[in-house]
């Protein structure tokens, strides 16, 4: 008592309120008295929390259900609960298939399983070192987003298997003809300044989400900073110390012996190549370097003359010629293929980028749930029996209070929220909202100016506040005739929806049909704010003196999502610019800072043009895959994007852009 209150048919079907169980038997009973919905509105206070109230009536529920009879819950809180369960399942998943396989593919590329051990504790030291650094930032700095860990978790993996894979097969290749000490100096001198340069670059990049006014990609932008990090230091600091040990270079022997025993045969049969050939590319064929075994047969030399000294190993064995190396050194060999290859990328990139104009966002809470969640598969219930704008209603606030008043007695005694003008600019507004709009009718909306779909002319509301709560009605209680039962109902709603005693300020709640997350529902958000901004401008002396607004509803996420692609220019501007000035330093170049900012792109035009044809457009529906299909929340509508992913894909694609482009130059 005093922490939960409840709304349903069943507390007014207790009540002593004349009419009352027939009207709440309508809003609150569907599906022929086999469904109903309680609402329940928390007060949380110092002694209890929004979880333990939540866990009493879901227990209290599961240990009172009669035979026949299922419950289940929904709303705001039960979404992010969902949300928290589905971050942690993705974490494990993590564990269990994203870090083995991430393993795997480095293995295949180093050739050296034991050498494996080094990935794998540069990725749990990294772990370790970015839970250090995030928990006095979540305690005492900022609040951090539940789906935190599971974005520093996968950045971790990533980075810490590919600045692996450049250490790593720097040491391996260095080790043939350099030595294992040398190998390691030259791996952390070249492949050490790329790893540092496209680190810096990647956590610069990720902490431009903290530029937007939402907590939720601060926190984000501020993880995976500290993850990126993380990954760096341990990588240039504790995978030299490792290599240097015994152990290390033990690993490091692990697969190098018949590399170290053919090498000097190498050098010796490419510089007889080249002696007789003087064609570099067939003499790197002397060596297979998949096997180390020399081709000698191939360019055997028995004329003395031709002889050569003894070489010193400064060569390292030849790269794989792999199918990516031959196609790459054909296109670039003469200008017409350059001109060919813009062409051909042109033509891939501008059609599917076309489409990341139409790119459109949502705030649906569908599209941050998994398909099993309880609380979700509870919503949709609840959509389809009383509307999906049930859990999510809106409050269209009429205020006469002048705009400087700090409290509700400070207002001006010639307005009133029970005055006949004040009816006179509710119904003004009503009308324009629900003319020539079929999706949210006047049914929709209910307060003391309007119910059951009609406008209540102030007579009858005067009429009903001077009666009370019983004493004008005949007792009918047909809840086809609306008319018989008003006076009860809005001498009900004036008590519950206007403010007591001085009646400045009264609100009409609207219950869309519709998600008020989706786009119709968001839509229909801007546009009723816009209806209602003409309206000042039309009748200036009928609305003076009124402030009109509309709460609740998705009104809060929208605007949120509005403030954050309108600071996302400005995020785009510093990215840019601090691209092209980390890049000049890097490679004290001016071509280089512009080649990348043309590349990155290019490359975020396609990925949003793809981002829309696949999620939007769905044109990979027919692969029946949830990942990879659209979501739409009504049919004919186009499918829906949340808003969060292309505000992060923007930061890591430009990261991961500059990562590669790095290590490539």
């Amino acid at each position: 008592p005093g922490v939960v209150n409840g709304t349903g048919y069943n507390f007014y079907d207790s009540a002593e309120q004349s009419g009352f169980p027939a009207l709440s038997y309508a809003q609150f009973v569907r599906g022929q008295g086999r469904v109903q919905y309680v609402q329940w509105v928390f007060a949380v206070t110092k002694e209890t929390s929004v979880d333990s109230v939540l866990d009493l009536l879901m227990s209290y529920g599961v240990g009172n259900v009669p035979p026949g009879v299922s419950i289940s819950y929904t709303g705001f809180p039960l979404f992010q609960q969902d949300m928290i369960d589905s971050a942690n399942s993705d974490l494990k998943m993590m564990d269990r298939v994203a870090l083995p396989l991430a393993i795997f593919i480095l293995g295949m590329v180093l050739k050296n399983v034991p050498l494996l051990i080094i990935p794998l504790l540069m990725v749990g030291t990294a772990v370790m070192m970015w839970c250090i650094l995030m928990y006095p930032i979540a305690q005492y700095l900022l609040p951090v987003s539940q789906f935190v860990p599971s974005v520093m978790m996968s950045v971790t993996v990533a980075l810490g298997v590919d600045y692996s894979l450049f250490l790593l097969t720097r040491c391996t290749t260095e080790s043939v003809a350099q030595g294992k000490d040398n190998a390691i100096a030259i791996a952390l001198e070249h492949s050490g300044h790329s790893i540092l340069a496209s680190g810096t670059t990647l956590t610069v990049c990720v902490l431009g989400l903290t530029m937007l006014p939402l907590q939720l990609l601060a926190s984000i932008g501020v993880g995976a900073a500290c993850a990126v990090m993380s990954s760096i230091c341990v990588n240039l600091t504790l995978t030299p110390a490792l290599l240097h040990t015994n152990l290390g270079k033990k690993l490091l022997d692990w697969g190098l012996s018949k590399c170290y025993s053919k090498g000097r045969e190498y050098v010796q049969q490419n510089q007889i190549c080249m002696k007789k050939t003087n064609n570099p590319d067939t003499c790197d064929e002397c060596v297979d370097p998949d096997t180390c075994e020399t081709r000698s047969e191939t360019f055997a030399d028995t004329d003395e003359s031709n002889a050569v000294e003894e070489p010193q190993l400064t060569q390292t064995l030849p790269p794989k010629r792999t199918l990516w190396f031959r196609l790459g050194k054909k296109l670039i060999r003469s200008p017409t293929n350059h001109i060919i290859l813009f062409g051909v990328v042109g033509l891939v990139i501008i059609p599917v980028g076309y489409f990341a104009t139409q790119l459109q966002t949502s705030i649906s809470y569908q599209l941050m749930l998994p398909t099993n969640s309880p609380s979700l598969s509870a919503f949709n219930d609840l959509g389809t029996y009383f509307g999906k704008g049930t859990l999510f209603p809106y409050q269209l606030i009429f205020d006469t209070r002048p705009a400087t008043a700090s409290s509700p007695s400070e207002h001006d005694e010639q307005l009133s929220i029970n005055s006949e003008q004040s009816f006179e600019v509710m119904h003004k507004v009503l009308q324009n909202l629900t003319n020539n709009n079929e999706v949210v009718p006047l049914k929709s909306y209910h307060g003391i100016c309007t119910f059951g779909g009609i406008l209540i002319p102030y007579s009858a509301y005067n009429r009903a506040i001077t009666c009370g709560p019983s004493n004008c009605t005949n007792g009918t209680t047909n809840v086809e005739n609306i008319e018989n039962m008003l006076d009860p109902v809005l001498y009900h709603l004036d008590q519950s929806y206007t403010t007591q005693p001085n009646r400045t300020t009264t609100y009409v709640n609207v219950i869309l049909p519709i998600d008020p997350n989706s786009y119709q529902g968001t839509n229909w958000l801007a546009s009723s704010r816009a209806r209602i901004s003409s309206l000042y401008n039309e009748y200036p002396t009928l609305f003076s003196g009124y402030t009109i607004a509309i709460s609740g509803g998705s009104g809060i996420p929208y605007d949120a999502s509005q403030a954050a692609f309108s600071s996302f220019p400005m995020m785009i501007t510093a990215t840019t610019l601090t691209v092209l000035i980390l890049m000049g330093l890097f490679f004290k170049s001016v071509v280089a800072p512009l080649r990348t900012v043309f590349s990155i792109a290019c490359t975020i035009l396609y990925c949003f043009g793809m981002m829309v044809l696949v999620y939007q457009k769905g044109i990979l529906n027919w692969t029946g895959l949830r990942c990879l299909s659209s979501t739409v929340a009504a049919p004919g509508q186009p499918g829906e994007i949340h808003f969060i992913p292309p505000l992060m894909a923007f930061s890591m694609i430009v990261g991961l852009g500059l990562d590669y482009d790095v290590f490539l130059i």
